[in-house]
């Protein structure tokens, strides 16, 4: 069934562009405002959002994704409304990563050397350079506007309502994607990825060298894993099956005619288990019919003896009476 809409048919994804000041600001091409300027080993990250040709079916009070101007459509009686201001909205976030020795006696930030008194090993440079692009802006600078919770809530120009916090929640999952960068950025140090490129420059220090894949667990096409139990436990059933398939008949004993088929290890053992089930049945059905006997005869004394008491008490005692008159 087809029917006439009078909204704008295309899919309107919403704009946004990033800034970014990483770790080192020496290098970077953007530097921030007085204002915005953070501490060391933290990286700033600003994102513009503009939502003006998205259309919301409830009004948006929210500080970045705001729509508060309605707008009627021909043929629709409720407005629908839009952000009329031109002008992007933006909100910024800091990430700070801070790395600590065992017990958390000595931390230091992500650009300071590690201090004197903590072991540098391979899996503290794994962990570390894991750490590095751990930050808002490595988890939105590809995918942009399309990395937002709110785009979900878009179907061609028309987004479902909105929360009223919805810049927390997009802050909230920009920063669980960052937390699940860390596994991928594992992965690919461990893997040497982009090490056959001609600008590929080998920073690893001597201590790791060599020693960084060990730190890792891979996952290979060419191996799978198996239950060691079932696997065991499958060749005890092979050996099982192939000792009870053995024929036990007397050595040079063949079939001739009528006589029965040589009996196997199976059959001996199932023979000897049912005639030892029936033994046992047996011996049990006679001791129960042995105690019901014992207990016959002696509720057959008891009651005898009551009997034989019950008689003496009966009988008249001798006495001797005089006659009167």
């Amino acid at each position: 069934m087809c029917q006439y809409s009078p909204l704008p048919q295309y899919w309107r994804p919403i704009p946004g562009s990033t800034y970014f000041s990483s770790l080192y600001p020496e290098n970077d091409y953007w530097h921030p405002i007085d204002e915005l300027q953070r501490q060391d080993g933290s990286t700033l990250t600003i994102i513009f959002v503009s939502s003006m040709h998205i259309y919301h079916v409830q009004r948006s009070f929210d500080p970045i994704f705001n729509a508060q101007e309605p707008h009627y459509f021909e043929g629709l009686r409720e407005p629908f409304y839009y952000n009329s201001d031109p002008r992007a909205r933006a909100f910024a976030c800091v990430d700070a990563t801070e790395l600590c020795s065992p017990g958390e006696a000595t931390c230091w930030s992500m650009t300071a050397p590690v201090p004197p008194n903590v072991p540098s090993s391979p899996a503290y440079w794994l962990m570390k350079w894991s750490l590095e692009n751990s930050n808002t802006y490595d988890s939105i600078k590809w995918r942009l506007g399309s990395a937002l919770l709110a785009q979900e809530s878009v179907s061609q120009s028309v987004s479902n309502p909105l929360s009223s916090d919805q810049w927390q929640l997009e802050a909230s999952q920009l920063f669980a994607t960052s937390l699940a960068r860390i596994q991928y950025d594992a992965w690919k140090i461990a893997n040497g990825e982009d090490h056959d490129q001609p600008e590929y420059v080998e920073v690893t220090p001597d201590e790791a060298k060599g020693r960084l894949c060990k730190q890792y667990k891979f996952k290979t096409p060419e191996y799978t894993n198996i239950n060691l139990l079932a696997f065991i436990g499958l060749i005890l059933l092979a050996i099982t099956i192939f000792v009870l398939s053995w024929d036990v008949s007397p050595k040079g004993r063949q079939r001739q005619g009528d006589r029965p088929p040589n009996p196997l290890v199976i059959d001996v053992i199932v023979r000897f288990l049912v005639n030892m089930t029936l033994k046992l049945i047996l011996g049990l059905w006679e001791g129960v019919a042995f105690l019901h006997r014992q207990a016959l005869a002696y509720i057959g004394k008891g009651s005898a003896k009551t009997n034989t008491n019950d008689s003496h008490r009966e009988q008249p005692t001798g006495s001797t009476m005089n006659p009167q008159g």
